[in-house]
């Protein structure tokens, strides 16, 4: 893990240096559609949305005319729910997200249409599950570790996303992200099939300062 942060570190100072007059940095504020899937016994399933929100800083390197290289880290809440006849089951997980996008730049009317994608990185936070039946409402913490009754606390992911940028700076950006790895500990039956990996749906708006 200090590895991967310290390569990316010397890569974005190595772009920075390069293109020091054009680098941009700000700041992004949001909502999260977060989904659960799961595999198990029962078959593959997928839960409802749980609405979260995400904030965070962004920096933009560019790579030419019409692609930048765009890190940013922020703060984002994934989960899923389901309901029933009586009752609901909410799951709320908050992460340090590191998402490092590669940006294409379109001309458009007073900015440019974007379209990105790119890897991303999850630590695992803090964690709630609450279950309401009948009235009744009970919470359980959540813990990321390596024990079987814990989730991982790394998570990778795919990031895909559009959006449009002024040239007075503010930016508006939707994004699908779907997690790769499985968040379960299973120590006793490594070779387990069941999973459980995380998708969610963002929308964020943001402003770089010394936009044009």
């Amino acid at each position: 893990m200090k590895k991967l942060i310290f390569t990316l570190m010397i890569l974005g100072m190595g772009i920075s240096l390069a293109s020091a007059q054009e680098t941009k940095f700000g700041f992004t504020a949001g909502s999260t559609l977060g989904q659960i899937r799961t595999n198990s016994e029962n078959g593959k399933q997928i839960s409802d949305c749980l609405v979260g929100f995400s904030a965070g800083v962004v920096a933009d390197f560019p790579l030419g005319k019409t692609f930048s290289f765009q890190p940013s880290l922020q703060f984002l809440q994934k989960g899923g729910s389901e309901s029933a006849s009586g009752g609901s089951d909410h799951i709320r997980l908050n992460y340090l997200d590191m998402p490092l996008n590669f940006i294409y730049r379109a001309p458009g009317t007073g900015g440019h249409f974007i379209a990105g994608i790119g890897p991303d990185l999850s630590l695992g936070l803090s964690g709630t599950e609450t279950v309401k039946y009948n009235g009744i409402s009970m919470s359980d913490k959540i813990n990321f570790g390596s024990g079987d009754n814990e989730l991982k606390t790394l998570e990778f992911s795919g990031n895909i996303l559009a959006g449009y940028e002024w040239k007075g700076g503010f930016f508006l950006q939707a994004n699908f992200n779907m997690g790769f790895n499985s968040l379960f500990n299973d120590s006793e039956n490594p070779n387990s099939t069941e999973f459980w990996k995380n998708n969610y749906y963002g929308l964020r708006l943001g402003y770089f300062f010394g936009g044009k």
